[in-house]
C-alpha cells in the first residue's frame, strides 16, 4: 500500500507526497472531499517524481476513469504546468474530482509529489 502524506492543505493550494513499492490499481491518492476546505475539483500545477524501473499512471476519477498521464521510470523528474494554468480535470460522466494512481509493470520504489490548486469548475483559471 502506498503512503500518502498531505504536506499542505490550505484554502487554495494542496501539496501531496506519495511513496510506495507495491502494485496499485486505481488507488485514490487525492480525495477532494477530504480536503479542508473541500472542493469539487483540483488542477495540477506541478509534479516531481522518482520511479525505479516501472511506470505510474495518473487518472482523473470518474465513471470511466480518464488518463492524466503516464510517468515512466527515471530519477528526479519534474513537470511544471503553471505557464498555461495547470492540468484541468476533463473527465466526463460521473466525475469525482479525485486523482487515482495505478502502478504499471513490476513495482519498485517510487516517490511522487503533486502541487495542486483547489477549484470548483473545469474552466477555472485562478
Amino acid at each position: 500500500m502506498a503512503n500518502i502524506q498531505t504536506i499542505l492543505d490550505g484554502p487554495r493550494n494542496v501539496v501531496i507526497k506519495i511513496t510506495g513499492n507495491t502494485t496499485e490499481a486505481a488507488l485514490t491518492i487525492v480525495d477532494v472531499s477530504a480536503l479542508d476546505p473541500a472542493c469539487s475539483r483540483i488542477k495540477i500545477k506541478r509534479m516531481s517524481y522518482d520511479i525505479a524501473g516501472f511506470g505510474l499512471e495518473l487518472l482523473w476519477g470518474a465513471t470511466a476513469n480518464k488518463n492524466i498521464m503516464y510517468l515512466s521510470s527515471g530519477p528526479g523528474q519534474e513537470l511544471c504546468f503553471e505557464s498555461f494554468g495547470g492540468l484541468i480535470n476533463d473527465a466526463g460522466a460521473g466525475v469525482t474530482g479525485d486523482i487515482l494512481l495505478t502502478v504499471t509493470g513490476t513495482p519498485g520504489a517510487y516517490t511522487l509529489i503533486l502541487e495542486l490548486v483547489k477549484t470548483t469548475t473545469i474552466n477555472y483559471h485562478g
